[in-house]
Formats: C-alpha cells, sequence, structure tokens
C-alpha cells in the first residue's frame, strides 16, 4: 500500500544578544514587545524601535529539531 504522510518539524534555535536599553522599568516591557515576533529580524527591530542598541549577536546555526507525523492519508 502507499501511504502519504505529513511530517511536523519544529526546529529550536537559542540565539544569544548582548543589548543596551532604556531604564529598568521599561526593559521588560520591550522585551515582551520582541518576544511577539515570529521572525528574529522583526524581534531585533523591535529592539531597535524601542531604543535598545544590539551591541552582539550570535546566532545558532545547530538547530534542535523533533519530527512529529501528525496525520496519513492511504493512497489507491
Amino acid at each position: 500500500m502507499k501511504y502519504k504522510i505529513y511530517i511536523t518539524e519544529t526546529v529550536t534555535f537559542r540565539h544569544e544578544m548582548v543589548i543596551e536599553g532604556p531604564n529598568k522599568s521599561n526593559i521588560d516591557n520591550i522585551l515582551d514587545a520582541a518576544q511577539d515576533n515570529n521572525r528574529m529580524d522583526d524581534a531585533k527591530q523591535t529592539l531597535l524601535d524601542n531604543g535598545c542598541k544590539i551591541i552582539s549577536f550570535t546566532e545558532d546555526g545547530s538547530g534542535d529539531s523533533a519530527i512529529e507525523i501528525d496525520d496519513m492519508d492511504d493512497i489507491d
């Protein structure tokens, strides 16, 4: 028999960033806003837009992944 399977791969990257930001009382709100983004470039832009300076950024290229076969269809 033939089957069509659907695979969801979730990849987790852990990046490191050193930033300078405005006073301590605002940084939590800025980090929350940056975290709401789905792309790293958008998160970095949110930090910049809110007065943060990115001093260094180390991008994780390894990416831990998890595979799940979440659906299957019979093919005639």
